[in-house]
């Protein structure tokens, strides 16, 4: 009988590596951290940074990054209100059954915005 079996021709790589040092892991945790901070990987390493600084410089580069992200959640929150009150305002005017109607809602919105114009010369000049 013969073997049939065959070899494998890929070697296995240890998952520790000897070579690899904190600093290397470092720099690595550097180049994740200011991806996240700014959308793209670094042009090259930090140079002149011992590894402990260079720790220090990740923390704050995530740090930055979180509130950038916190910045962007408020303002799509922001953007989202305005939207549904936009809507809302837009069917209430739609449901409004005269001119008078729909000029007391815009009023009524205006002050209630405090925007400072008079809704009341806009509608003389309206009704004119």
């Amino acid at each position: 009988m013969s073997d049939t079996t065959t070899s494998t021709s890929f070697r296995l790589v240890p998952v520790y590596d000897a070579n690899y040092t904190e600093r290397d892991s470092a720099l690595g945790e550097y180049s994740d951290a200011y991806k996240c901070a700014y959308g793209m990987r670094p042009h090259g390493a930090p140079q002149g940074l011992s590894t402990e600084a260079l720790w220090v410089e990740i923390e704050a580069l995530y740090k930055y990054a979180n509130e950038q992200y916190a910045d962007e959640q408020a303002a799509e929150a922001e953007w989202v209100a305005e939207q549904v009150e936009a809507e809302a305002w837009e069917a209430r005017l739609s449901v409004a059954s005269d001119e008078d109607d729909e000029w007391d809602f815009i009023e009524a919105q205006v002050s209630r915005k405090g925007i400072a114009r008079t809704v009341a010369s806009q509608r003389a000049r309206f009704n004119g």
